[in-house]
Protein backbone atom coordinates (compact mmCIF):
# COMPACT_ATOMS: atom_id res chain seq x y z
CA UNK A 1 0.00 0.00 0.00
CA UNK A 2 2.77 2.01 -0.08
CA UNK A 3 2.37 5.62 1.21
CA UNK A 4 -1.33 5.10 2.45
CA UNK A 5 -2.40 4.89 -1.42
CA UNK A 6 -5.46 3.25 -1.01
CA UNK A 7 -7.02 5.89 1.79
CA UNK A 8 -5.78 8.88 -0.38
CA UNK A 9 -7.81 7.70 -3.17
CA UNK A 10 -11.13 9.10 -2.04
CA UNK A 11 -10.06 12.11 -1.29
CA UNK A 12 -8.27 12.70 -4.84
CA UNK A 13 -11.58 11.55 -6.48
CA UNK A 14 -13.61 13.95 -5.08
CA UNK A 15 -11.65 16.32 -6.10
CA UNK A 16 -11.39 15.09 -9.74
CA UNK A 17 -15.20 14.89 -9.24
CA UNK A 18 -15.31 19.25 -7.81
CA UNK A 19 -12.87 19.66 -10.33
CA UNK A 20 -14.41 18.53 -13.42
CA UNK A 21 -17.86 20.13 -11.94
CA UNK A 22 -16.56 24.00 -11.22
CA UNK A 23 -14.13 24.03 -14.43
CA UNK A 24 -15.25 21.97 -17.21
CA UNK A 25 -18.93 20.78 -17.05
CA UNK A 26 -19.62 24.92 -17.19
CA UNK A 27 -17.63 25.18 -20.66
CA UNK A 28 -20.02 22.56 -22.38
CA UNK A 29 -17.14 21.02 -24.10
CA UNK A 30 -15.36 23.74 -25.19
CA UNK A 31 -11.25 24.09 -24.43
CA UNK A 32 -10.18 25.14 -20.90
CA UNK A 33 -7.30 26.52 -19.82
CA UNK A 34 -6.09 23.27 -17.03
CA UNK A 35 -3.13 26.13 -16.01
CA UNK A 36 -5.67 27.57 -13.25
CA UNK A 37 -7.73 24.76 -12.21
CA UNK A 38 -4.73 22.22 -11.86
CA UNK A 39 -2.47 23.89 -9.33
CA UNK A 40 -6.09 24.48 -7.36
CA UNK A 41 -7.05 21.06 -7.14
CA UNK A 42 -3.60 19.83 -6.40
CA UNK A 43 -3.61 22.52 -3.15
CA UNK A 44 -6.84 21.48 -2.31
CA UNK A 45 -5.40 17.48 -2.26
CA UNK A 46 -2.42 18.74 -0.14
CA UNK A 47 -4.49 20.90 1.80
CA UNK A 48 -7.14 17.82 3.08
CA UNK A 49 -4.01 16.07 3.87
CA UNK A 50 -2.65 18.66 5.57
CA UNK A 51 -5.75 20.40 7.38
CA UNK A 52 -8.47 18.25 6.67
CA UNK A 53 -10.07 20.73 4.71
CA UNK A 54 -10.45 21.71 0.95
CA UNK A 55 -11.31 24.92 -0.41
CA UNK A 56 -13.96 26.35 -3.02
CA UNK A 57 -12.56 26.88 -6.52
CA UNK A 58 -14.22 30.23 -6.57
CA UNK A 59 -12.80 30.72 -3.21
CA UNK A 60 -10.93 34.71 -3.37
CA UNK A 61 -8.85 33.90 -0.57
CA UNK A 62 -7.80 30.26 -1.89
CA UNK A 63 -7.04 32.22 -5.24
CA UNK A 64 -4.85 34.47 -3.68
CA UNK A 65 -3.10 31.76 -1.51
CA UNK A 66 -2.22 30.13 -5.23
CA UNK A 67 -1.38 33.20 -6.40
CA UNK A 68 0.96 34.11 -3.77
CA UNK A 69 2.63 30.55 -3.99
CA UNK A 70 2.94 30.84 -7.87
CA UNK A 71 4.64 34.04 -8.03
CA UNK A 72 7.15 32.84 -4.75
CA UNK A 73 8.06 30.01 -6.81
CA UNK A 74 8.63 32.26 -9.70
CA UNK A 75 10.91 34.21 -6.91
CA UNK A 76 12.62 31.77 -6.14
CA UNK A 77 13.30 30.46 -9.56
CA UNK A 78 14.37 34.09 -10.51
CA UNK A 79 16.85 34.49 -7.96
CA UNK A 80 18.24 30.73 -8.89
CA UNK A 81 17.85 29.89 -5.01
CA UNK A 82 16.42 26.91 -6.54
CA UNK A 83 19.86 25.30 -6.97
CA UNK A 84 20.45 25.05 -3.26
CA UNK A 85 17.42 23.19 -2.50
CA UNK A 86 18.85 19.57 -1.45
CA UNK A 87 16.60 17.22 -3.40
CA UNK A 88 16.46 20.07 -6.63
CA UNK A 89 19.14 18.25 -8.16
CA UNK A 90 17.10 14.83 -8.27
CA UNK A 91 14.30 16.33 -10.48
CA UNK A 92 16.77 18.67 -12.30
CA UNK A 93 18.38 18.00 -16.12
CA UNK A 94 21.97 18.94 -14.50
CA UNK A 95 23.17 16.25 -12.79
CA UNK A 96 24.14 12.57 -13.22
CA UNK A 97 21.68 11.12 -10.89
CA UNK A 98 18.87 12.75 -11.95
CA UNK A 99 15.45 11.46 -12.03
CA UNK A 100 14.15 13.25 -15.16
CA UNK A 101 17.49 13.00 -17.39
CA UNK A 102 17.12 10.91 -20.13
Amino acid sequence: DGMGRAALEPQIAEEIEQCINFFIVPNHGRPIDLTCSLPQATANIISQLMFNQRFEFGDEKFNKLISVINESVKLVQKLGLTANIPFNSTFSNHGKNSVMAS
